[in-house]
C-alpha cells in the first residue's frame, strides 16, 4: 500500500492494481475545488474514471465522493482535471446532467439504487473526494 508523505493519507495510484486504493479522503468533507487542492497537495488529482473496471471498483468502496470531472470552464463541455474530454458518458444518472446553471462539478453516488451513477452538483457542495496519482 502506497501513501503520500503528507499526513500519511493514501491516494489511488493509476497503473497499479485497483486493490491498492485506500479511501482516506473520506475523513472530512470539502467543496470540489478544496478537494482538488487537497489532492494536488498530495502530488495527485481528483480521480478520473476511464473504464468500467474503475467505475465498478470505486462503487465497491461504498461511498459517495467528488470525481475529477467538471464543465466549469464552458457550460456543457465536460472535461477531466487532466484536460481530456469526457468519453464515458454512460455513467450519468438518468436525467443528468440537466443543464442547471451553477451545477458544474460531478459527484460519484453510492447507493443501492444509483450503483455508482454520476450526479451534477454545485461545486460549493461539501462532500468526500477521491484522489489518484
Amino acid at each position: 500500500r502506497e501513501t503520500s508523505k503528507r499526513k500519511n493519507k493514501p491516494v489511488l495510484k493509476a497503473g497499479r492494481s485497483l486493490k491498492a486504493v485506500v479511501t482516506s479522503c473520506l475523513l472530512g468533507k470539502k467543496t470540489w475545488e478544496e478537494s482538488r487542492q487537497d489532492c494536488l497537495g498530495r502530488g495527485a488529482d481528483l480521480v478520473i474514471i476511464n473504464s468500467d473496471k474503475e467505475q465498478q471498483f470505486l462503487f465497491k468502496l461504498s461511498s459517495s465522493f467528488w470525481i475529477g470531472l467538471t464543465d466549469s470552464v464552458t457550460q456543457g463541455t465536460w472535461k477531466w482535471v487532466d484536460g481530456n474530454p469526457l468519453t464515458t458518458p454512460r455513467y450519468w444518472e438518468s436525467g443528468q446532467p440537466n443543464g442547471y446553471g451553477g451545477e458544474n462539478c460531478v459527484w460519484f453516488s453510492y447507493s443501492s439504487s444509483d450503483h455508482g451513477k454520476w450526479h451534477y452538483y454545485p461545486c460549493s457542495t461539501l462532500s468526500y473526494w477521491m484522489c489518484e496519482k
